[in-house]
């Protein structure tokens, strides 16, 4: 059986052959990156830029500046925003005060059947539910594709195996939701930045870190901490994708077409590289000693839970927004 990303690249040949009798006009598009080129959630970026190049023939390019090279994280949001860069990779929790309808996308665990669902709920949102084109709108962003991410799951420097072995433990923490979840946990949620996650698991700053396999790996904590668990917070959202919405309107509209139909098929590609790396650095985990710990209690820490969404809908009534977050909490759990 062909999987995906077979189909997508074979159906490439036929593309490209068909692409060439297009002339595009010559076009150069600056897309930031926070995170490098070898990263799971960069790797369909990056196939999208080559396919774009390829199939015009080298006149429609994307030139890419991974790891920060254009710009912080903190800086990548006013720099797309403004034009002083033309595209770039969003993580829309990161600018939360900018993008409160986009945030909880990247940041409400619990809230996915599935990495692939997570990407399918946020096209809908954003093509059913006018507050989020509004707001992309208000902050001059095009929504070129939503990236996925694998399950979080945990790392420890101690075996974890039950509910109550989270008791006391120092595990790092993000956004407005996991502190919820460590807190109802009896754990102590302590914010660390991506730099200090190896250095702070070797001193002993925490106890455990919640991120997908693959970012386990990629930031090599199998070296400091011997103790992965199956239980899973779920995915979210990696990145959203997105280009200065006057770059975009000024782009020609063979240019637009062939942007978003490559886009599209970087969904795919995205899908399939994700799982790949989900199970590869499995893998890599168990071969450099760590163990996968069982969690049985799974049903039983997730009925503990608030629902994320009715607590994100919640801090939006708050800040007066509550109807429109209504309609996004109602379409978001009828897709889930």
């Amino acid at each position: 059986m062909l999987t995906k990303l077979t189909m997508i690249l074979a159906g490439t040949v036929v593309w490209t052959a068909a692409a060439q009798a297009q002339d595009y006009p010559e076009t150069n598009i600056r897309f930031g990156h926070s995170v490098s080129q070898t990263s799971t959630s960069s790797l369909a970026d990056d196939w999208a830029a080559k396919e774009i190049a390829k199939r015009s023939d080298g006149k429609v390019t994307f030139q890419m500046f991974w790891a920060g090279a254009a710009g912080s994280p903190a800086e990548l949001f006013d720099l797309i925003s403004t034009g002083a860069l033309d595209a770039g990779a969003l993580t829309p929790s990161w600018y939360a005060a900018n993008l409160p309808f986009f945030a909880p996308l990247s940041s409400a665990p619990f809230s996915y059947p599935n990495s692939s669902a997570a990407i399918q709920i946020g096209n809908a949102l954003l093509a059913d539910i006018p507050a989020l084109k509004e707001e992309a709108d208000e902050n001059k962003l095009h929504v070129m594709r939503f990236a996925q991410f694998n399950e979080y799951h945990m790392l420890c420097t101690q075996p974890l195996r039950t509910i109550e072995d989270f008791k006391g433990r120092k595990i790092r923490s993000q956004g407005d939701y996991f502190p919820i979840v460590l807190n109802t946990l009896g754990a102590t949620p302590v914010t660390v930045l991506p730099g200090e996650f190896y250095e702070s698991m070797q001193r002993g700053t925490i106890d455990c870190i919640i991120l997908p396999y693959d970012f386990l790996v990629s930031n090599r904590l199998y070296e400091v901490a011997k103790y992965a668990s199956e239980i899973t917070f779920g995915p979210i959202v990696a990145h959203m994708s997105v280009m200065n919405l006057d770059k975009w309107n000024s782009l020609d509209p063979s240019v637009q077409k062939l942007i978003t139909d490559v886009q599209k098929e970087a969904e795919a590609f995205d899908e399939e590289v994700t799982s790949a790396a989900n199970d590869k650095s499995l893998a890599t985990l168990k071969e450099n000693g760590v163990e996968v710990l069982p969690f049985p209690e799974q049903d039983k820490l997730e009925e503990m839970m608030p629902d994320m969404l009715d607590v994100w809908s919640k801090m939006m009534a708050d800040k007066g927004m509550g109807d429109e977050a209504s309609s996004v909490v109602a379409k978001w759990k009828e897709l889930r």
